[in-house]
């Protein structure tokens, strides 16, 4: 059942053309949303109000995300001033589903339009999956205004085949050689040292053996 925080969001839809089924529970006005997404390929919008009922919503929403399914996950909320003095039902849904979700937003009324085009940008590009938004009540009540902003379809991430073949043609073919004397300057390797190794044979060379200097001894006077 909706709450107080998401009739006037309610109303807004229905006016926009988007036709609004009530449901008994969040957990199943969200499957019968993907159901209509995997018969007409549209996204899903489930409303929820504050605290309880958003926290109802949490199961079909991971479900989204797993599933790849287009979702917009619109809760109500209370001002953040009026969250100072509420006494129950106040919850952080941002902290809630931003692990189930491709991205959270909290509405604001100046940017209204720019948060729906990216949260649908976003909720439809794949992988697509759900987005969050939540409603403060005061900016569900504030008019909004449309820019015409619209976010720029993403690039290619690869190029065409045309374009790949003319910049693989232009490389050189790699070939496997060894170098030659002739091509390539040899490189005095630098001497190694040979361990030493003891030997017992006394070199003509080698300095006498002086015998150990003993260690003086030390008497104690009586």
């Amino acid at each position: 059942m909706p709450g107080g925080e998401v009739l006037t969001l309610v109303d807004a839809l229905i006016k926009a053309g988007i036709s609004f089924h009530l449901a008994k529970h969040e957990n199943a006005a969200g499957f019968m949303g993907e159901g209509v997404h995997h018969s007409d390929g549209a996204p899903v919008i489930l409303v929820a109000t504050l605290g309880p009922g958003a926290l109802n919503g949490v199961n079909v929403v991971a479900n989204a995300h797993q599933a790849r399914v287009p979702m917009l996950v619109l809760t109500g909320c209370v001002d953040a001033a009026e969250e100072l003095s509420y006494t129950h039902q106040v919850l952080d849904h941002r902290a809630v589903f931003a692990p189930i979700t491709k991205a959270t937003f909290r509405l604001d009324a100046q940017a209204a339009d720019l948060i729906a085009d990216k949260a649908c940008a976003i909720a439809c590009t794949a992988r697509n999956g759900p987005v969050h938004i939540d409603v403060p009540s005061s900016v569900a009540d504030s008019p909004a205004r449309d820019r015409g902003a619209r976010r720029a379809p993403a690039a290619l991430t690869r190029p065409d085949d045309a374009t790949l073949a003319q910049a693989l043609a232009g490389l050189a073919r790699p070939s496997a050689h060894s170098p030659s004397s002739a091509s390539t300057p040899c490189t005095k390797r630098p001497a190694t040292r040979s361990a030493p190794s003891l030997s017992t044979t006394k070199s003509p060379l080698s300095p006498p053996i002086r015998p150990k200097a003993s260690c003086p001894r030390i008497t104690r006077c009586a």
